[in-house]
């Protein structure tokens, strides 16, 4: 017996890429990961933004050996930093969040389970909830089985990339990655991308809160 004490490796990544990122809503996107009812999770932080010293400001003062923080030597836009987020994570599933986000504290235990139930399925989604006053708040409720999902993509993104957990080995498999060519859209082109490959799901339960996109803001 060395005497040292074995890690137990998490079953989920939660992946959060952040620029820039807005202290109290970076607060509140962290606690609301760290308060899942579901445990078993590493929760890595990448920053885009090097010469931003707020981001390791705030990880920093949560004490929680869950949590790993990495800056970027240099500007290498959303693409590329959750690339590096899904290279670096140890986790069978790698859950989605943006840096402004809230999840529900069931989030990733609605997930993992049904995941865990349905190994046919590599990219499940949820229902969500926009917050902030604009026109279109409330409750967004997508397309749930995987052929209307996937005929949907041709016309517009059919899955909210915020509440998706993913399966690391259908990324490995068959090398899906964010297309780094897209300033905008590369949620959308990696689920075209991994669509041949897998079958795709999205739980009519709302597990997300989001912050508006800029075109809804100023469409107020």
């Amino acid at each position: 017996d060395s005497g040292v004490l074995e890690m137990k490796t998490p079953l989920v990544s939660v992946l959060v890429a952040a620029y820039k990122t807005n202290a109290k809503h970076l607060r509140e996107c962290i606690e609301s990961i760290l308060n899942q009812t579901y445990t078993n999770f590493e929760l890595l932080i990448l920053d885009d933004c090097p010469e931003d010293v707020n981001v390791h400001k705030v990880v920093d003062s949560y004490k929680d050996s869950r949590i790993f923080y990495c800056q970027n030597k240099n500007n290498l836009g959303i693409a590329q930093t959750r690339n590096n987020l899904m290279k670096w994570a140890k986790g069978k599933y790698l859950a989605v969040m943006d840096h402004d986000d809230i999840m529900l504290p069931n989030r990733l235990e609605e997930q993992v389970c049904y995941m865990e139930e349905h190994p046919e399925i590599g990219i499940c989604g949820s229902a969500y909830r926009r917050f902030g006053d604009f026109k279109k708040r409330g409750i967004i409720l997508p397309l749930i089985e995987s052929d209307e999902i996937k005929a949907g993509l041709f016309f517009k993104c059919t899955m909210h990339h915020p509440s998706v957990l993913i399966r690391k080995d259908v990324i490995e498999k068959y090398h899906i990655k964010y297309n780094t060519n897209y300033v905008s859209a590369n949620d959308r082109h990696l689920y075209l991308d991994a669509m041949p490959y897998t079958e795709m799901h999205n739980l009519d339960k709302v597990l997300n809160i989001t912050a508006p996109t800029r075109s809804e803001t100023e469409s107020k």
